[in-house]
């Protein structure tokens, strides 16, 4: 491959796209900084009040393939360490016949849509509402990460709705914002919390590590030191610069939201900022505990400082094990030799146990 000397590139192209390219980053920064500049910091105290996360097994590290076989193993698990639901599912079978099997072998699920009253096929655009062999609609795998979000959305309401004697947070891995439900459903699903915190006082929130968010506005935190504090802090992000960053527009923040969002920062020192939510229905004083809660149990999260560690358990539960994927995998390996028939045995005995075999991970 020949190398490009620099008589090979239009320097002056190059230097006015540059030119044009640094001068809209700029401005966006700048118009940025002049939106945040003047917003609130708000310091954070501390709160013993217990905090439970619900979280999903991740897909990428869940996943067995044997071409061109593949099985996706979903777990959800909380900080506490009940598991509320464990399925396999294969990635060849039909998205619609995959959902239905799914929904019907889940109380979870099914719980779910009778406590929000939405039906299933109600509940997402992701979830198919008959079989069908169209190439362009969502693929079984495609469908999963939707799926999991859902699971996560019903193990929340499944922990709402037992009443306890004392104050908790129900904490979301990820945002109190999701397109993977519809705007009929999510609507009912923030009636329920809202009414489970009128009840008892049960307060949520959801943390994102990543987010388009603090993407956006990262950079404008820091050059205007804006959270640059040695005790945890947050500050509101109001309405006018979401609708800024979020360019699909306000049905998202509006139907498929029940967030007040916040840029925080929950250790001392320099600690790494994320997007928490808190729900929007609570309290002015009950949504600073809930970041309170938040911040007493991130300060001592070994590696990820200012994380809280109820997510990290939750994620230890959820997955896989080792052990768990060893005994999967013989399951998976004996069945499939099972139905094989003698006439494909051997090839499947050579590419499980002499190949590939079955491979954690798959293909994400």
């Amino acid at each position: 491959m020949a190398l490009i000397s620099k008589s090979d590139v239009n320097i002056e192209l190059w230097k006015d796209h540059a030119n044009q390219a640094a001068s809209n980053a700029i401005i966006e920064l700048k118009s940025l900084i002049s939106k945040i500049k003047h917003l609130d910091v708000v310091e954070l105290g501390r709160s013993e009040d217990r905090a439970i996360a619900p979280v999903a097994s991740d897909g990428g590290e869940c996943r067995l393939i044997a071409q061109p076989f593949g099985f996706d193993i979903i777990r959800v698990a909380d900080s506490e360490g009940t598991v509320y639901a464990e399925h396999v599912i294969s990635l060849t079978e039909e998205p619609f016949a995959a959902s239905q099997k799914l929904y019907h072998e889940s109380k979870l699920l099914q719980d779910f849509c009778e406590r929000i009253n939405v039906k299933w096929e109600d509940l997402s655009f992701y979830i198919p509402r008959r079989e069908t062999t169209d190439e362009s609609r969502i693929t079984t795998e495609e469908m999963l990460p939707v799926i999991r979000d859902i699971l996560e959305w019903a193990a929340l309401v499944e922990l709402a709705a037992n009443s306890r004697p004392f104050k908790v947070l129900l904490l979301k891995d990820g945002a109190l914002k999701t397109r993977n439900l519809t705007v009929k459903a999510f609507p009912m699903l923030r009636e329920y919390l809202k009414q489970r915190y009128i009840a008892d006082g049960t307060l949520v929130a959801g943390i994102s590590k990543d987010s388009i968010i603090l993407n956006k506005l990262y950079l404008a935190i820091k050059a205007i030191g804006l959270l640059n504090r040695n005790t945890p802090c947050f500050v509101n992000i109001p309405n006018d610069i979401l609708l800024d960053i979020y360019t699909w527009g306000a049905t998202y923040l509006n139907a498929q939201s029940f967030a007040t969002t916040t840029i925080s920062k929950l250790a001392t020192g320099k600690s790494r900022m994320y997007v928490v939510d808190v729900a929007d229905f609570m309290s002015d004083t009950d949504k600073k505990i809930a970041l309170e809660i938040l911040s007493t149990h991130s300060e001592i999260t070994f590696k990820m400082i200012g994380y809280p560690q109820q997510l990290l358990r939750a994620h230890e539960y959820a997955s896989i094990s080792r052990i768990d994927h060893s005994v999967v995998t013989k399951i998976l390996k004996d069945k499939l030799i099972e139905f094989a028939g003698s006439e494909i045995t051997e090839t499947l005995l050579n590419e499980m146990y002499l190949g590939k075999g079955l491979e954690p991970g798959g293909i994400r």
